[in-house]
């Protein structure tokens, strides 16, 4: 689609049928760049004083909801409920999805190769930034500007973990100091 978008508390859906266009349940707040994406989707935009009903109504006039259906495993079970006992058969999508995502297209490497590039220029200024007395949190903050800074768009996450957190491989970070010799 060309458009970023984060999981969160409202139901948000993307439904790509064998035939026709994908059609996106999705809160007002978040559809708009969906209406200007290089792919055809239909949006079925819902806002909070009305509820996604009327949404997911609408979704069903241009899509038979009925039979078997894929989702991927991160979706949350509160967004599923509502299209759940309507005739639909929910089965897990994750085995074609992981198959898909397995084979890369030359513009997807292309942009693997530079996000690589952005991550291994702000990982090689880490003996630079880090100082002792900083905090983990400190030092992830510094490591993230370097990332942006060699070109890097988004950093989702940047875990440091020093002394007995690096026995912790995904230690979120704290503000404990960074000594030497720990």
């Amino acid at each position: 689609t060309g458009v970023r978008s984060q999981l969160l508390e409202r139901p948000f859906l993307l439904f790509v049928p064998k035939e026709g266009d994908p059609q996106l349940v999705a809160p007002t707040l978040e559809s708009g760049p969906y209406t200007r994406s290089a792919v055809k989707i239909g949006v079925h935009s819902w806002d909070d004083a009305s509820g996604p009903s009327g949404a997911f109504a609408a979704l069903r006039r241009h899509v038979d909801l009925t039979g078997e259906w894929g989702f991927e495993g991160r979706v949350p079970f509160g967004y599923l409920t509502h299209v759940m006992g309507k005739g639909i058969e929910l089965r897990s999508a994750d085995p074609i999805l992981q198959s898909i995502r397995e084979i890369k297209e030359a513009s997807e490497i292309a942009l693997l190769k530079e996000a690589a590039k952005a991550l291994g220029k702000g990982f090689l200024k880490v003996p630079e930034l880090m100082r002792e007395g900083m905090t983990e949190l400190e030092l992830s903050g510094a490591l993230k500007e370097e990332i942006f800074a060699s070109g890097g768009e988004t950093v989702d996450f940047c875990m440091v973990q020093a002394g007995d957190h690096a026995a912790d491989p995904h230690w979120a970070g704290s503000k404990r100091k960074i000594t030497k010799g720990l």
